[in-house]
């Protein structure tokens, strides 16, 4: 109870450099996430249970949620769009009968150098590779390669991403 208090305060917090770069990260380790050093954390952040770790110079943009039953591990240098849900809760099809779908859970993995377009969604035991794009929208239902862009519904390949050397594109 005391977690999610802290984490409700700290999503409440005005948009501010001071509430962004520093409060909203320090609260949030106090509640007891790994949060790296120099993430900037914007307003409206949702978390549920306790199973979340965020790599070092994060950028997570506002109203974004992580559910995180099966656990989310995000790299470095990642940038998260405003209103990204990140969902590791499912049930299954078959219907039991007179009584509730059993929920599973599965992680999330996100690794270094990855953007998330604004909208998107990470379903239930996805990794994204190093380096990769979430288009804007997108749901992401399955394994994205590392150094790709992905879009859609379901998120699908849609060109390779080639790293630039001295500014220029291979």
């Amino acid at each position: 109870m005391r977690r999610q208090l802290i984490v409700l305060f700290a999503g409440a917090l005005p948009r501010t450099d001071i509430a962004d770069r520093l409060l909203r990260p320090r609260l949030l380790r106090i509640a007891g996430f790994e949060i790296g050093n120099q993430c900037i954390i914007y307003p409206g952040m949702e978390i549920t249970h306790d199973a979340l770790k965020i790599g070092n110079r994060v950028n997570i943009n506002s109203r974004c949620r992580f559910a995180c039953a099966g656990g989310i591990e995000i790299g470095d240098y990642v940038q998260i769009g405003s209103n990204v849900n990140f969902e590791t809760v499912n049930h299954p099809l078959e219907s039991p009968g007179n009584s509730w779908r059993n929920a599973t859970a599965k992680g999330i993995q996100v690794h270094s150098r990855v953007w998330i377009g604004s909208g998107a969604i990470i379903l239930p035991g996805v990794t994204i590779g190093e380096g990769s794009v979430v288009a804007a929208g997108g749901v992401v239902t399955s394994d994205v390669a590392p150094n790709v862009l992905v879009g859609g519904v379901p998120a699908r390949l849609i060109k390779q991403i080639f790293e630039q050397v001295d500014g220029e594109t291979d």
